[in-house]
C-alpha cells in the first residue's frame, strides 16, 4: 500500500515492476535521477488506488508534462500531490486539476514553470484544494490574488522564497477571506504536506 524510494540507483525498470502493486496508494519518489516519465505511466496506469503522489525530481527535468497527465487520467483518488523540482506546464496542471476532483493538498517546490497562469489555472479548478504550499516558484501577488475568490475551501496558503510575492498581498487576501491562514515566508513546515524527505532540509 505505501512505498518509499529515496536516493536509490532506481530506474524505470523498478517502477515497472513496482507497477504491479496495483493497491499502491503512497508512493514517495524522492532523489531518484534514473526514473522519468515511462516509469511514472506505468505507475499511473496500474496502481489507480493512489491517493498520496510526492516526486523528487532532482532538477533532472526527466519526470513531467506525460508522467503527471497520465497520474491524472488515472488516479481519481489523490489527496495529496508534493512535487519538487519538477516542471510541470498548464497542459499537465489543467489535467491534474480537472481530473482529481478530491485533491485536498498540494505543493509546488522549486518549480520552474510555475507562475502566476499555473497559480491562476489551480485556483478556478482546484474545488476541494484546502492546503496550498508554494516555494521557491516564479509566482508574484497578481497570480495569488486568484484565491480571494478561488478554491473556496482553502484554509492554509503558505508561500516561501518566492521573490515576486510580497506581504502585502498577504495582508490584502487575510482582509478578503477571514478563514484563511496566509503565511509568507513562514519558518514552520505543514509536515502534513511536506513529509517529503529528511535530506530534501526542508522537513
Amino acid at each position: 500500500m505505501e512505498i518509499h524510494l529515496e536516493r536509490l540507483q532506481e530506474s524505470d525498470v523498478g517502477l515497472m515492476a513496482i507497477s504491479k502493486c496495483s493497491g499502491l496508494e503512497v508512493f514517495y519518489l524522492v532523489k531518484t535521477p534514473d526514473c522519468s516519465n515511462t516509469g511514472i505511466c506505468a505507475i499511473a496506469k496500474n496502481c489507480m488506488l493512489l491517493r498520496k503522489l510526492h516526486i523528487d525530481g532532482w532538477r533532472t527535468n526527466r519526470i513531467g508534462d506525460e508522467g503527471l497527465t497520465a497520474i491524472a487520467k488515472n488516479s481519481a483518488n489523490l489527496v495529496e500531490i508534493v512535487l519538487i523540482g519538477v516542471n510541470p506546464s498548464s497542459t499537465s496542471l489543467m489535467a491534474l486539476a480537472s481530473n482529481c476532483q478530491k485533491l485536498e493538498r498540494l505543493a509546488l517546490c522549486r518549480c520552474e514553470t510555475i507562475g502566476d497562469p499555473e497559480i491562476s489555472c489551480i485556483a478556478t479548478k482546484c474545488m476541494a484544494l484546502k492546503k496550498l504550499w508554494i516555494k521557491g516558484c516564479r509566482v508574484t501577488d497578481s497570480g495569488l490574488e486568484a484565491f480571494a475568490f478561488g478554491c473556496p475551501n482553502l484554509v492554509n496558503l503558505k508561500v516561501k522564497k518566492c521573490k515576486g510575492v510580497t506581504n502585502k498581498v498577504a495582508d490584502w487576501l487575510r482582509s478578503k477571506r477571514a478563514s484563511l491562514v496566509v503565511n509568507l515566508d513562514a519558518d514552520e513546515i505543514e509536515p502534513e504536506v511536506m513529509d517529503v524527505s529528511v535530506s530534501d532540509g526542508v522537513a
